[in-house]
């Protein structure tokens, strides 16, 4: 479920094993221009961006220790979930 940048998941306890660890997913505009931005602000990349079915995403720990998961949609699950809703005048607060 997407509350307007941020992904809420649900899975079992194994499923989300990977990703425990971390914040997020932050849906960005731009993946490359967050991961200069991330370089630098002093973040380090713990996983390489990686293409999925939902667009690309890459794990970042920042100076603090925290490590966030960022993410660019595709341009369809863009329109779908973000662009439409908002044409109707639905808030991302609603999808």
């Amino acid at each position: 479920m997407a509350i307007g940048d941020i992904l809420v998941v649900a899975g079992t306890t194994e499923a989300l094993a990977p990703i425990r660890a971390s914040t997020g997913p932050w849906v960005v505009d731009d993946l490359d221009e967050t991961q200069r931005a991330l370089f630098a602000g002093g973040a380090t990349i713990t996983l390489d961006p990686q293409d999925s079915a939902t667009g690309r995403f890459f794990y970042a720990r920042h100076p603090d220790g925290i490590e966030v998961e960022y993410v660019q949609w595709t341009p369809e699950l863009v329109e779908t979930l973000i662009e439409a809703p908002r044409r109707e005048g639905v808030l991302s607060s609603q999808i």
